[in-house]
């Protein structure tokens, strides 16, 4: 599913930048605010942010050790369900796919949950069956295994393996969350922010399950949390409250945290401004390839706010950006080469980042191009 967040500034040139290419020169570089983000995208965007992974029933090493492998085939061969599934465990951690599905088809014929559960996840991800998975995961979901029912869920909000239904998603989430899944809770929360057909939005709702998830520590139900406290969505707005959830996920390395809280602390909100601060923060971000954030530490560069002005390290950081795609820093990184400013002039790899920021939507690259094809 997808999670679509609200920008929180209004976008606008900054005043040392100029917004661009005027239409008898070129030469300013591209600066905006950015808005509040969720999982690396700004402005009207969208990421798939559901937790799928879920857990499975993994290897019990204490069964290894009361038996040996001679003696756990002859149990599986005379039809002990759970020699049977301990041995499929044992083929799937040496590599033997086919052998591990048979042994546990034996013992899924026979009821043996947890076999079910993985046979679902086998056929997921090394058969991409995902009718099959979706056959063994509800076989396993139907006698209560909460995995299982997690599993379930996502094959129905991702329409894999069966026809899609955010209702039925949202049942079997609800399942597995009664057992306290906390992916489900999680993916929960996200159907209850956005809704979708047959769901209506429920921003309170999603508050509330997020706010539990943030308080036993769940890193992204905090960044979320500091979302929803800066948009008032299903709470007050409150941007101290905000700047607190940020910092604690931004803390355990949560890069889109780490990049709203630096926009907090540039803009004053709900904490004393400190452009030393953001930059800090962007920089923390930055260096984990957050496109956003190195867009960022670049312009704090160039215009040496919250950092010694540099324009050749300015220069690294929208080359960073650029080469990860952002259309700004391509722009700013073509900009820089026919300037010579932060880089040795090199007109040729100037149009080539123009061109390419052009070619991701960024139109004002067009203009540049024109502007230094004429004195060429």
């Amino acid at each position: 599913m997808k999670f679509y967040h609200v920008q929180l500034f209004n976008n606008h040139s900054c005043s040392s930048g100029g917004g661009g290419c005027g239409s008898g020169h070129c030469g300013s570089h591209h600066h905006h605010e950015e808005g509040i983000v969720h999982n690396g995208e700004e402005e009207g965007g969208c990421s798939s942010c559901e937790h799928q992974c879920g857990g499975h029933h993994h290897h019990d090493h204490d069964y290894e050790i009361q038996y040996s492998h001679e003696e756990l085939v002859k149990a599986a061969d005379e039809g002990n369900v759970s020699a049977q599934y301990h041995l499929g465990l044992y083929h799937f951690d040496m590599r033997e796919y086919e052998k591990c599905i048979e042994y546990c088809l034996k013992a899924a014929e026979l009821d043996f949950v947890p076999a079910s559960t993985f046979l679902g996840y086998c056929y997921s991800t090394l058969k991409q069956d995902y009718e099959k998975s979706f056959e063994y995961y509800m076989k396993a979901a139907v006698k209560g295994d909460e995995v299982a029912q997690f599993h379930v869920g996502l094959l129905y909000e991702n329409g894999q393996g069966i026809e899609k239904s955010l209702t039925e998603a949202l049942k079997w989430y609800e399942k597995a969350a009664e057992q306290n899944h906390v992916d489900s809770q999680y993916n929960m929360g996200l159907i209850y922010f956005s809704g979708g057909e047959g769901v209506d939005p429920q921003l309170e709702k999603s508050f509330k399950i997020f706010e539990k998830l943030a308080n036993i520590g769940l890193t992204d139900a905090q960044h979320i949390l500091g979302f929803l406290y800066v948009n008032g969505h299903g709470v007050e707005q409150n941007y101290q409250t905000a700047v607190e959830w940020f910092t604690q996920s931004a803390n355990q390395n949560h890069a889109d945290s780490q990049y709203n809280l630096a926009l907090l602390y540039e803009n004053g909100l709900g904490i004393e401004q400190s452009d030393a601060k953001a930059y800090e923060w962007y920089l923390k971000a930055a260096n984990q390839d957050h496109v956003l954030s190195q867009f960022s530490v670049g312009n704090m560069y160039y215009d040496g706010i919250g950092v010694e002005q540099s324009y050749e390290s300015a220069f690294q950081w929208y080359l960073k950006a650029a080469d990860l795609g952002d259309a700004r820093s391509q722009f700013n990184v073509g900009i820089s080469y026919f300037k010579g400013q932060g880089c040795e002039k090199n007109v040729e790899k100037s149009l080539d980042y123009l061109h390419q920021a052009l070619s991701n939507g960024l139109t004002q690259a067009q203009q540049a191009i024109d502007v230094i094809k004429t004195q060429q």
